[in-house]
């Protein structure tokens, strides 16, 4: 009797170890399928993560926004209940640039209006501005050449990103 409880045992072991192990290979076919199906994912977004604003580029501002926008600038986008707006906006007097700031809320603008570098324009009608050039992220930053057209465009998270938006080629 003690045998036929140790062959039991034994044999309801191996068989625990058979299907903990064909378990295991399942779940090993069902990762690397996962796998190759998210790198396919991931390689289709690539190529529409290169630029994703791109259909911003090359628009030129003062048409789009019937307002007076100097050429060259940097217009930035920002929202008052956005805590990396808010902290964009804590940084921005330190921000030195060859170029005119703009400043266009895409909600309403904080009263008081926060310290901003000597010189920033502040757009009238932010929300509308955004509305047409259709910004929906914030904090984004537009750098605009010389003759007024959208030459970079991206959303942004600290000063130093839009000092390398301005910066870079």
């Amino acid at each position: 009797m003690f045998t036929d409880v140790l062959d039991f045992r034994s044999s309801f072991i191996l068989a625990a170890l058979f299907v903990s192990w064909v378990a295991v290979a399942l779940l090993t076919l069902v990762i690397g399928n996962l796998h190759r199906r998210l790198q396919r994912v991931e390689g289709s977004l690539a190529v529409n993560r290169a630029a994703p604003y791109s259909g911003l580029l090359g628009k030129a501002l003062r048409e789009s926004l019937g307002e007076t926008i100097p050429a060259p600038c940097v217009l930035v986008f920002l929202s008052a209940n956005c805590q990396a707006c808010r902290r964009v906006v804590g940084d921005l007097p330190s921000l030195s640039l060859s170029t005119p700031l703009a400043i266009a809320w895409t909600d309403q603008a904080p009263s008081p209006l926060p310290a901003l570098p000597l010189g920033t324009i502040v757009l009238d009608d932010g929300p509308k501005v955004s509305a047409a050039l259709g910004i929906n992220a914030t904090p984004f930053a537009l750098v605009a050449g010389e003759n007024g057209t959208v030459i970079k465009a991206s959303p942004v998270n600290s000063l130093s990103s839009i000092s390398n938006l301005v910066m870079t080629g």
